[in-house]
């Protein structure tokens, strides 16, 4: 093989696993609208919802702050008001992303909760965090986050000594195409305290994420050129 011929290729290898990202950030007071009547945004990349259980709500219309004004103990937060995890009333948000876009960041403060749970996942995002507060110690525990893939969900714990001050904490991942096309569900649960809450202050996608299409096409145009080399 010539040497021009292997760079051609490796050129659409590369374009193939990866895209030119180009990230988008969403905050509080666009996805609310600056109002507490909005239950659902969508710009074409991605659909949010609020729901609690299964039943549809509003978001709240804090500008900093995403969550749900109609329960617990934090009106500008997603919140599980009590210790049950699994009796229908937690507060949640739905996030459904169009094929080309796919959750890359995730940030918040004033927040805590024994269990923060993203599901839906197609495959390991490749989590790990930024930016998390420190405790009034000094000490900062590692945060960590587990992934599931039989279930596709992702899941961590935001202790009240990082998460709930001013500065934000950032779940960061690596991989958008794992929620590309995707519908993601994040709750928060607190079996021994009751208030778990989660103030998200930010959302981010990748909305050039490559297609199954679009990299098989790829791939094509990579073998054509390599025959013709040949």
């Amino acid at each position: 093989m010539q040497l021009n011929t292997l760079a051609s290729v490796v050129l659409v290898a590369g374009l193939v696993g990866s895209s030119a990202a180009s990230i988008v950030t969403l905050t509080p007071d666009v996805i609310n609208g600056g109002d507490s009547s909005t239950s659902v945004y969508d710009n074409g990349d991605v659909r949010l919802s609020a729901l609690i259980g299964a039943n549809a709500a509003t978001f709240n219309a804090n500008a900093s702050r995403l969550g749900i004004d109609d329960q617990g103990t934090n009106a500008n937060a997603f919140n599980d008001p009590d210790t049950d995890p699994n009796n229908g009333n937690e507060e949640m948000l739905r996030m459904e992303f169009a094929a080309n876009a796919g959750l890359t960041q995730l940030s918040w403060d004033f927040s805590r909760a024994a269990n923060v749970e993203i599901s839906g996942f197609l495959f390991d995002p490749g989590a790990s965090f930024s930016g998390q507060n420190f405790d009034p110690n000094g000490v900062e525990p590692d945060l960590s986050a587990t992934y599931d893939a039989v279930s596709g969900t992702l899941s961590f714990a935001l202790p009240f000594n990082i998460a709930f001050g001013n500065n934000d904490g950032f779940l960061d991942l690596a991989n958008a195409a794992a929620s590309a096309g995707a519908t993601l569900m994040l709750k928060v649960t607190d079996t021994g305290e009751a208030g778990a809450q989660l103030a998200v202050t930010s959302i981010s996608y990748d909305n050039a994420v490559p297609t199954p299409a679009g990299a098989a096409l790829l791939a094509g145009a990579g073998l054509a050129a390599l025959r013709r080399r040949r």
